[in-house]
């Protein structure tokens, strides 16, 4: 394992950056356009309280990207210095620790949400006019939650095993984002 590691000159690491910009990019891209599209849907199609809904839930996207990026830069990290202490052979424990432990806080976070649904739209700013479109948006966010916090921590163990056109393992985006559009109820 830890030979695979070995021997990296810059021109190396240079192409090994440049083979996976495209993939990250695009998956960036791809991100910012499913979120455009959730608001288009909603604005369409809902009434403006469920695009103030959507707004007000937003932090709750936001706390699941950051928390699945927390994951993945931690694993980055430590395997980078598993490589550089010569100890290669634990890469694969920090991995699927790291696997473990995406997959640990994106169950817990989708019972506290489904749980605590209402104080958390609450707490958001939720007033009575909005709460049930709060609510409905955060039962989605819940769904999908826990694949939204994996997307990060898989991907980069694709790229480090190799694979820097990982792009199916974040397919599950489109399945997050189609969750946050659906329990959107339609009022009149």
């Amino acid at each position: 394992e830890q030979a695979k590691y070995k021997g990296y000159s810059d021109k190396t690491v240079v192409r090994m950056l440049l083979n996976v910009f495209p993939a990250q990019f695009f998956l960036y891209i791809l991100n910012a356009l499913l979120g455009t599209v959730n608001g288009i849907v909603i604005s369409g199609t809902q009434p403006v309280q469920a695009l103030s809904a959507l707004a007000l839930c937003s932090t709750v996207s936001t706390l699941g990207a950051v928390l699945s990026i927390t994951i993945s830069t931690g694993m980055v990290i430590l395997c980078g210095h598993k490589v550089g202490s010569g100890n290669g052979n634990d890469i694969k424990k920090v991995m699927n620790t790291a696997l473990v432990m995406a997959i640990i806080t994106g169950l817990a976070a989708t019972a506290l949400l489904l749980v605590f649904r209402v104080p958390i739209a609450y707490i958001l700013g939720a007033n009575s006019e909005i709460l049930e479109y709060t609510v409905d948006y955060l039962t989605g966010l819940a769904i999908g939650v826990l694949p939204a916090i994996l997307i990060s921590p898989r991907t980069a163990r694709l790229l480090m095993d190799g694979f820097p056109r990982a792009i199916e393992a974040n397919a599950i985006n489109v399945g997050r984002a189609s969750f946050s559009v659906m329990p959107m109820p339609c009022k009149s």
